[in-house]
Parts: C-alpha cells; structure tokens; sequence
C-alpha cells in the first residue's frame, strides 16, 4: 500500500500540530509533500521550518509557491508534479493549515480545523483497512463537515464539471477541504493538461466567497463530486 501526504503548510507556526498528528501513522510509510508559501513569512523563516521538518521526515519534498488557490491551487500543482513524475499511490491525505481568521475568527477557525483533522489521524489503521473491506468509498472525511451546498459557487462548479468530463447531478463534498482520497480518481479526472487549466483559473490572495462564488471554492466542491462520478462513496469518520 502506497500513501502521500500532502500538507499545505501556510501558517508555519501550526507545523508541531501537524507533526503530532503525522507520529500517529505509527511506522505506516508514506511519503509526505509540503507546500509552503512565498510571502506568508519571512525567507528566513521558511528556511528554519524546512529544516525542522527535515529533521522529522527526512525525504520530504517541499514546494514553495505562490499564494494562488490557496490550498487548492497548492494541492493541483503537487498533484500535477506527481502525475509528470509517474507516482503511483493507492491514497492521499490532504491536509492544510487552517485557521480562517478573517471568515470566522480565531477560536472557531481553529476548531473547524480541528475537526477537520482529527478524524483523520485518529486511527489510521481503521482508516486504511476500512478502505481496504469497503471498495465503494472514494473518500474519508469529517463527517461533521459533509455538505451539499453550492451556494455562490453553483455556476463555477458546472463549468468545472464540464471541463473534468464529470455527469453526476449528486452532491456532496467535504467543507474545509482536508480527507483521505484514492489516487486513481483524483488521476482519472486530472490531467497534467486539466490542471493547468484549473490552476490559471484559480484567485489569487485571501478571499471568501460570501457574495460571489470563486473558482477556488468551487474546486473544493469537485473534488467530492469527482468521488461520487465514479460510483464511489464519501464516508464521514
């Protein structure tokens, strides 16, 4: 069984609340991606929390990128190196740091975080070999944070659909953008090509989508429904 972890890592001081949750795979081999931000910090910094997390996952690849997508944009673009690269893994965890400040204040954008990640480092066995007996799901995520909504994003979300080839009118997607996936659906529908495109249409900065929807947000919805379009299942933990 072959595994990646991607963690966008844009706040660097949230680094030891990921590194304690990582210790839980508990000899569990896999390799981990790190995307850092330019501009999130000083080069100084980034440089010293390269080489801590160096010292804790000696083989991490790390990406330092714009702040395009947010953790969307970084997650594509790993993804794409994968693809170009030909890895090849039976599942990825998708992770980011998240705090939402300006959305919705500190103490809840912490526990959305949370929330979003404990589920997922909780038993990590479970987790695969619940993977391993049920075929049908696609992805793993907190089910505290399973929706249906599209809110502003409903016109984005169809012309994201149209250019992946996905069909299913069936909604639901993990809020918060942090799950366990299988490899072969995210590469079933994204293309190094399909990337591409996805990515240049992504915004740039902080943003929230309130009154007016936003491909990155849109994005984030789709990686639910390409689960669902391939006759899989969201499973919540």
């Amino acid at each position: 069984m072959k595994i990646a972890v991607v963690l966008h890592l844009y706040y660097i001081d949230l680094w030891d609340e990921f590194c304690n949750g990582l210790k839980k795979f508990n000899g569990i081999e896999f390799d981990l991606y790190v995307s850092l931000t330019i501009g999130s910090t000083s080069s100084h910094e980034l440089d010293l929390i390269r080489t801590q997390i160096s010292k804790e996952f000696p083989r991490t690849q790390f990406y330092i990128l714009e702040n395009k997508g947010l953790d969307v944009g970084s997650f594509l673009i790993i993804l794409k190196s994968m693809i170009q690269n030909e890895k090849e893994y039976d599942y990825i965890l998708k992770l980011h740091s998240k705090k939402s400040v300006k959305s919705c204040g500190p103490i809840r954008g912490d526990s959305w975080r949370k929330q979003l990640c404990e589920p997922l480092f909780h038993n990590i066995e479970n987790i695969l070999t619940f993977f391993s007996r049920n075929n049908n799901v696609g992805m793993i995520g907190s089910k505290a944070h399973l929706y249906n909504i599209e809110g502003t994003n409903a016109i984005l979300i169809c012309q994201l659909k149209d250019l992946l080839g996905i069909t299913t009118e069936q909604k639901a997607f993990i809020g918060g953008t942090m799950f366990w996936i299988k490899y072969s659906i995210l590469t079933h529908y994204l293309t190094v090509e399909r990337i591409q495109k996805i990515y240049d249409l992504l915004e740039e900065g902080y943003f929230i989508d309130l009154h007016q929807g936003k491909f990155t947000h849109a994005m984030e919805r789709v990686f639910g429904y390409m689960v669902l379009d391939n006759n899989h299942l969201i499973a919540g933990a």
